[in-house]
């Protein structure tokens, strides 16, 4: 009896890993890899993928940086890698396994560095974008008179916001992505360590915070699609499928895109294998099958980001690539200032401030 009990026990331990290893399990925003894309990855491997996903990057860091997620792919954007790294949260990638590595621009490599994968050997860029405005033209001709939105003063005045509050107004509920707007905007660094600038930007939010509906970073898509906001400060892409959601729905307005000359925040994410993931060898091939030009300007086309491989360039939609604020020019790239990682202290004024910035009435 024991012996068959040990049998028994053996072949389901057995049973589990040849699960496992027919398993991908990936950690994700939300519809950020298109459903054609992962079911051909499906077909051509026999591996069965799981998505799950989140809506802020705080949230994605809190899943790993605990450890044993269970997931195998995770992405995250580039303001975390340095603290998943230091955490041991992640691993260093096999680069045997990832012969399309090559077909990366080097520029996006080295900003991965800068990001603080010094030898490029934990993180692989994916999509790239910047965080701008998105608005409902019509609804903010209506609220304010003007015919279009081009700079951050137009919806960051107090005299302005206020008449657009009127149709609604929305931010990504993400301190890391958020406060260094208003960093910028107040004329201060927006990538800032210091406590007094911090104190200046929650004083500032706090004279427009009655004027703004919400700090979400899950439903602005569909809220801007369906007109119940006006204005949202969000991801490029995600604002621009927003407009195709609404031309799609037959809505009467036009879903426009704002990156203001001033400048903004330009961020990329990356792929990366959490620590204990079960099944590395999926994630590695997964990661080698979205670095085919082909399959990356498919996930770029349907999520309306920018990616950062050089073969894929002809294969993207022109429709993306000649939108300025989706593929900003050179002139405006200067302008951009990427989102980074702030130090311990200083990220936990940061995310003081903004507590207390979004309970404020």
């Amino acid at each position: 009896m024991k012996i068959l009990r040990l049998f028994a026990a053996i072949a389901i331990s057995a049973a589990s890993s040849m699960a496992m290893a027919d398993e991908l399990r990936i950690y994700n925003w939300y519809e950020y890899i298109p459903t054609d894309v992962i079911s051909d990855f499906e077909e051509e491997t026999g591996t069965k993928v799981i998505y799950d996903s989140y809506d802020s990057q705080e949230a994605m860091e809190a899943k790993l940086l605990t450890g044993g997620s269970g997931y195998d792919l995770a992405f995250s954007g580039a303001v975390g890698i340095d603290r998943l790294i230091r955490a041991e949260s992640i691993v260093k990638l096999d680069q045997s396994k990832l012969p399309n590595l090559d077909n990366i621009d080097p520029a996006f490599m080295k900003l991965e560095r800068s990001a603080g994968d010094k030898d490029n050997e934990y993180a692989v860029p994916y999509l790239w974008g910047t965080n701008i405005i998105g608005y409902n033209q019509q609804a903010v001709k209506k609220a304010t008179g003007k015919d279009t939105l081009t700079t951050w003063d137009d919806i960051l005045a107090p005299e302005n916001i206020k008449k657009l509050s009127s149709c609604g107004v929305t931010f990504l509920d993400s301190p890391s992505e958020i406060m260094p707007i208003f960093l910028s905007y107040l004329g201060l660094p927006p990538d800032s360590t210091k406590k007094a600038d911090y104190d200046k930007v929650e004083d500032y939010l706090k004279t427009i915070r009655p004027y703004i509906r919400s700090f979400n970073s899950s439903t602005f898509m569909a809220n801007l699609a369906d007109g119940e906001v006006c204005v949202a400060v969000a991801w490029s892409g995600a604002l621009a499928v927003a407009g195709q959601n609404a031309k799609k729905a037959g809505k009467e307005f036009d879903v426009k895109l704002a990156l203001p000359e001033s400048g903004a925040p330009v961020w990329f994410d990356s792929m990366v294998i959490p620590a204990g993931a079960p099944n590395a060898d999926a994630a590695h091939q997964f990661i080698n099958y979205l670095l085919r030009p082909e399959v990356i300007a498919r996930c770029s086309n349907a999520a309306m980001y920018a990616n950062p491989n050089s073969e894929a360039d002809s294969l993207v939609d022109e429709a993306l690539s000649s939108d300025p604020a989706l593929y900003p020019s050179a002139e405006i790239k200067d302008k951009l200032y990427p989102l980074v990682a702030l130090p311990l202290k200083a990220e936990k004024i940061r995310t003081r401030a903004w507590t207390k910035i979004k309970t404020a009435n």
